[in-house]
């Protein structure tokens, strides 16, 4: 589907006028050329039934942080096609296995959230909800 921007001009993408003329320099480079007296159109966005729903397959996963030989993980949320320290939606804990005893902090509730919004935990992350779980549970009693 197009829509039409004008009469007087039509943008021409990778056109063999275009490729001989920017090889032999006479015009700047341009990623869209104007080729006069004709009409300009570009494609206009729509709706397709086939792509209108985009789902995102999220998980709870760790984010390496630190030094070298000196590793800390943030646990995240993050769309599944991110790289592994890469940009990510929301931290909801902590994990350092450089410490004793007690080396992490959750957010339960956040990770329930996320995890009743179809995000699926890594193994490691699957672990320290549980333990921290157990150890609310420990707490309350």
């Amino acid at each position: 589907m197009f829509q039409i921007l004008g009469t007087s001009a039509v943008a021409v993408f990778n056109s063999k006028w275009e490729n001989e003329n920017v090889k032999s320099r006479k015009i700047p480079f341009f990623a869209w050329q104007i080729v006069s007296h004709r009409t300009i159109s570009r494609p206009v966005a729509t709706a397709s039934p086939k792509f209108s729903t985009y789902f995102i397959m999220l998980t709870l996963r760790l984010n390496r942080q630190g030094t070298k030989d000196r590793p800390y993980y943030k646990i995240v949320a993050v769309d599944s096609r991110k790289r592994r320290d890469g940009r990510y939606i929301e931290q909801i804990g902590s994990y350092n296995p450089m410490e004793e005893g007690v080396n992490y902090s959750v957010d339960v509730a956040k990770a329930d959230d996320w995890i009743s919004k179809g995000a699926q935990p890594s193994d490691t992350v699957r672990d320290i909800i549980k333990k921290a779980r157990k150890e609310a549970l420990h707490a309350e009693a």
